[in-house]
């Protein structure tokens, strides 16, 4: 934080949070805790809470911060997960040390990993007054099952220990605490937004500000960010002519084309395209004036995408796939792959619209084209298994959407998996021991690469009875991405295996010999755009 006399405005929202947690905890029933801000304010009760736990003691907050990132599989797992956490963050804590070598067993519930946690507090107390906890799973494999294991634990919160939460006001995901557990649930609502802030930012800023044009075409700019989110397109565009006007004599070219965009997206937002399809072509008009490549190149991509996203917004789908071939190329150009892989697959995907499949598959086959530069694991991380998908569509629309419901059905199949384990756990006669774990283990294992399979020979019999295009199609993905894809949504092998090891199926589509992607662009190459 900053360790001068001026501080910023998220820092003194963040002062603003620290006394609005002091005066919250004054009551000592308040064992719940969810920060809730605007949505485009959540940075500042993340750097509070980051600031809290790297800093303990800032703001005279005497708690001990301490935030819990494990992935949530099943109840059990994250509950001993929890605990393992813990004994890695302060494994020279005699504390955690002395509990888990008088217990010797595993943790199945959130009420034992809470028992840990009090342990520590009290063993502690001498150091902070309560420990915060915040729980925030990089994955969750099942939403409410993870919300039920909150639930579950949500009354017997220790004395010594906080749960700690964030949500918006977009997403008020644990607004179902506040309404059950009133009584010890409580509620911190951040008063700005994300606007608030940046005026208050640029209004520090300018204090100091040397060149005056510069200052003054910030100012509008910022105006016109406002305006953009809660004025009228006609507020907007009174104040953009300012800044258009300032841009202009100066010669800032790319600060004219920003002031388009914006323009543009306030059309957008009124649902007058005509408007913000001229904004977004007067945008690509400034960024062409842009003496610096790297600039020039950047500003025509998001302009010519931006562009191809009205058109396409009003059906106008051939100038939609002509303004997404136009920010392919550009990305290109500016050495962004993914961009051009893009760019091209959202240009078949309008030729598709408007029924023209040569064009489209031409405009799929130069995606593929640039993704050949890409070794075959980073392909994965384009979009052209879109560009497959796009392309099995195209060839058979109903098998297409069968294969999508073949991963949501899989999803669900496996979720009920998940939660049979957790309730095995939970009528486990006690005491119950690693092994007692292992088992269950082993049989939700057992179970999940039972559904896998099930469910892979379920989409490789639709596959097998598809026509010759779409067989093709799965075989050319298949040389390109991996040898298992089977359509999207993607199916991972429950326990990450690698393809090489899954189990043979029984009838298999088989690998022609030939490359057949590169048959795919051959056959698709049109007058050299290709080359």
């Amino acid at each position: 934080m900053n360790t001068g006399s001026i501080k910023t405005p998220v820092e003194h929202q963040v002062e603003w949070l620290a006394q609005a947690w002091l005066s919250t905890l004054q009551n000592p029933q308040m064992r719940l805790l969810t920060i809730r801000s605007r949505d485009d304010a959540r940075a500042v009760a993340q750097t509070f809470l980051a600031l809290q736990e790297q800093q303990p003691g800032e703001h005279g907050i005497p708690d001990l911060f301490v935030t819990f990132t494990c992935p949530f599989t099943t109840g059990y797992d994250y509950s001993q997960s929890l605990v393992d956490a813990l004994i890695g963050k302060y494994q020279n804590s005699d504390a955690v040390a002395s509990y888990w070598e008088a217990e010797k067993r595993p943790v199945t519930q959130g009420a034992e990993t809470l028992s840990c946690f009090q342990h520590f507090a009290s063993h502690h107390r001498a150091n902070f007054r309560y420990l915060a906890v915040m729980l925030s799973p990089e994955s969750v494999s099942d939403r409410q099952l993870f919300t039920r294991w909150i639930g579950d634990i949500a009354s017997t919160v220790p004395d010594n220990i906080r749960l700690v939460f964030c949500d918006t006001d977009v997403q008020p995901e644990w607004q179902f605490l506040l309404d059950k557990h009133a009584a010890h649930a409580g509620l911190i609502t951040l008063p700005t937004d994300g606007l608030q802030l940046m005026r208050e930012t640029y209004y520090q800023q300018a204090a100091g500000e040397r060149d005056a044009d510069a200052g003054r075409y910030r100012s509008l700019l910022l105006d016109c960010f406002i305006l953009l989110e809660k004025g009228t397109p006609a507020q907007l565009t009174q104040r953009a002519e300012q800044a258009l006007s300032l841009a202009g004599k100066k010669g800032w070219h790319a600060q004219s084309a920003i002031v388009h965009n914006m323009i543009a997206g306030g059309h957008l937002k009124a649902g007058d395209a005509p408007k913000a399809i001229a904004a977004y072509q007067e945008a690509r008009r400034c960024a062409q004036a842009i003496p610096q490549a790297d600039q020039r190149l950047q500003h025509l991509m998001q302009a010519d995408f931006s562009l191809g996203g009205a058109h396409y917004s009003v059906n106008a789908y051939q100038q939609a796939a002509r303004a997404y071939t136009d920010a392919a190329n550009w990305a290109q150009q500016a050495g962004n792959v993914y961009y051009a892989i893009d760019g091209h697959r959202m240009a078949g995907h309008c030729h598709l619209r408007r029924h023209h499949p040569d064009d489209a598959s031409a405009a799929f086959a130069r995606a593929m084209q640039l993704g050949k530069s890409l070794p075959a694991g980073q392909r994965l991380a384009t979009t052209l298994p879109f560009v497959f998908q796009e392309l099995l569509r195209l060839h058979d629309a109903p098998r297409t959407d069968a294969l999508s419901q073949c991963a949501e059905k899989h999803k669900q199949q496996d979720c009920n998996l998940l939660t049979a384990a957790d309730e095995r756990v939970k009528h486990l006669p006690a005491p119950i021991s690693a092994d007692d774990i292992d088992a269950v283990n082993k049989q939700l294992h057992n179970g999940q690469i039972a559904l896998f399979n099930q469910t892979r020979q379920h989409r490789e019999q639709l596959i097998l009875k598809g026509n010759t295009d779409f067989k093709n199609t799965v075989a050319m993905a298949r040389q390109y991405l991996h040898e298992g894809w089977n359509g999207l949504p993607d199916i991972p092998h429950p326990l990450d295996a690698p393809y090489r090891t899954w189990t043979a199926m029984p009838n298999y589509l088989a690998q022609p010999e030939n490359n057949m992607a590169d048959s795919f662009i051959s056959q698709h190459h049109k007058d050299g755009s290709l080359s």
